[in-house]
């Protein structure tokens, strides 16, 4: 699927839903995504998301960190996997 038609289809979701690059800069983010974090778009496209949201998964775990995209990064097609925060 085209990044274009992925975020087309992400932003009529009501989901929050953002995307990164292998570097976690933030390229996507979408309507709900603004709703629930209170960032618009405009707001975050460009910038580094472990800066932004220094996010936590339900642990207490820090992710979206510098190093956390680092290692991703040298995975397999630089895939990096879905997870909640």
């Amino acid at each position: 699927m085209l990044q274009l038609e992925l975020n087309e289809v992400l932003e009529e979701t009501a989901d929050a839903a953002f995307s990164v690059d292998p570097q976690g800069e933030i390229r996507f983010w979408n309507a709900s995504a603004k709703n629930l974090l209170g960032y618009a778009p405009s707001e975050t496209v460009g910038k580094n998301v472990h800066t932004l949201l220094r996010c936590r998964d339900a642990l207490g775990t820090k992710t979206c960190t510098g190093d956390f995209y680092a290692r991703q990064a040298t995975t397999e097609n630089c895939r990096l996997a879905n997870f909640d925060v």
